[in-house]
């Protein structure tokens, strides 16, 4: 495998004949760089044990993220010519700005961002009783640092946010978290009654003003090229531009409908058939013109894609799908998809290059265990003979001497007492919540 030469084009697939009856997807990034995956060719959906293989300039390291790119694989096997020309055009480029020319940041344009804040993240309940989902830690930071992070690295100066659950929490952590990165100021859109997406814009648009912004889910994990999207929108003409990628096997997301061009006609079902439609799975991020604002109703809550966008595309608009590179999202709404997100980002499964030096687990030590890894904060006390499995110890979490802590992640401020043991569970200062093993929960 090690030997093995590929010439292949972006956006292109491939099989290679592998080991007990297995084959390997190759799915060739931006960069040049290839991700291999072993899969069953019978089962597509069903990604073998191994874990996937990333080569890049003939080297070949263990990596993680077989669930992100089963998705490509299964999305690939059934895609046209077309729309792989239309992934091999498109595709955003994972670059961080300032490794580009200077003038990457400066063309983007977009200079204000809105981050969604305001939901309740009932699926993370009881964890979400104690932090708003933007809140909850992530690698010791809050999970709205890294959105900011990357925000900042692509030269956005306004950022505001709206909130709803837990108000203080969140806009004390959004400020204290701007504040660290750099940001002037941060503007709050509190809503005492939740105005969900549309609304939630409609709401904030006092704050946003009249020029292009970037609206993004504050609820989920993205290691992104904000100024590379903001370019590609502002270049495309279109209304609104939305950063997709191909479906995840065995998810129940509400699909986004696109032609081989990119041009997005139906949304959760909503819109006009067309030849050559192809699903996309939504990553919660969007780059907008201010006309949008005129497709929201003017009162009320409402839902973006399920109202806004189908207005837009039936009223003529162009709104542009851009697939976004494998493993540049993960959706941290259950506590298996947390945990998955932990692993992803230890195993080299999510491309870190956007966030610069400020990255995730960039202040800890990583362990690795074959099909797992494990993670000790910079900040994190550890006494003698502590076992880890799998475990992710966040912040300044202290771990009593002789604890056995198994595919867990130990929230900052926790104390995990001598010879405790902890299996299967999220663990904070004064609250857990199991893991359940069920690839699906």
């Amino acid at each position: 495998m090690n030997e093995t030469t590929l010439t292949l084009s972006l956006g292109d697939l491939c099989r290679i004949s592998g080991r007990d009856g297995l084959f390997i997807a190759v799915t060739i990034l931006p960069g040049g760089q290839a991700e291999f995956v072993p899969f069953d060719a019978e089962r597509p959906d069903r990604i073998a044990a191994a874990p996937a293989i990333r080569a890049c300039s003939g080297s070949v390291n263990v990596v993680g993220n077989r669930r992100h790119l089963a998705a490509a694989v299964a999305m690939r096997r059934r895609t046209s010519a077309a729309n792989k020309a239309f992934i091999a055009r498109n595709q955003s480029d994972s670059r961080l700005p300032d490794e580009s020319p200077a003038a990457d940041v400066q063309s983007s344009s977009i200079r204000t961002a809105m981050i969604f804040c305001a939901g309740l993240g009932t699926r993370l309940r009881p964890l979400t009783s104690v932090f708003p989902k933007p809140a909850v830690p992530f690698f010791g930071k809050p999970l709205i640092h890294w959105t900011l992070r990357l925000l900042r690295n692509a030269g956005i100066q306004r950022v505001v946010i709206n909130t709803h659950h837990l108000p203080d929490v969140m806009a004390q952590t959004a400020r204290r978290e701007a504040e660290s990165i750099g940001f002037d100021s941060l503007s709050i859109s509190h809503e005492p009654i939740l105005m969900d997406t549309a609304g939630g814009l409609r709401e904030a648009r006092r704050f946003i003003g009249e020029d292009a912004f970037l609206a993004v889910n504050g609820d989920a994990f993205l290691s992104l090229n904000f100024a590379d999207i903001a370019r590609r929108h502002l270049k495309s003409g279109a209304l609104s531009t939305l950063c997709v990628a191909p479906p995840i096997p065995g998810e129940n997301f509400r699909a986004i409908e696109a032609d081989p061009g990119g041009r997005i006609a139906k949304i959760r079902g909503i819109g006009r058939d067309a030849p050559g439609l192809s699903p996309w799975h939504f990553l919660g991020v969007h780059a907008a013109c201010p006309e949008l604002f005129s497709f929201i109703a003017p009162e009320g809550p409402r839902d973006i894609n399920g109202e806004t966008y189908p207005a837009a595309i039936a009223a003529g608009n162009f709104i542009q799908a851009l697939p976004m590179p494998v493993g540049a999202w993960a959706d941290l709404g259950t506590p298996l998809r947390y945990y998955d997100a932990c692993q992803e980002v230890l195993s080299g499964g999510a491309d870190l290059t956007p966030f610069g030096s400020d990255r995730p687990g960039a202040a800890g030590t990583t362990i690795d265990e074959g099909e797992t890894r494990s993670f000790i904060d910079g900040g994190a006390v550890m006494g003698e003979d502590v076992c880890l499995k799998g475990a992710v110890i966040q912040g300044d979490a202290v771990i009593g001497r002789g604890a056995h802590i198994e595919r867990s992640v130990i929230l900052p401020g926790t104390h995990i007492g001598s010879g405790q043991t902890i299996a299967d569970a999220i663990v904070w200062n004064g609250g857990a919540m199991a893991i359940p093993a069920d690839t699906n929960a």
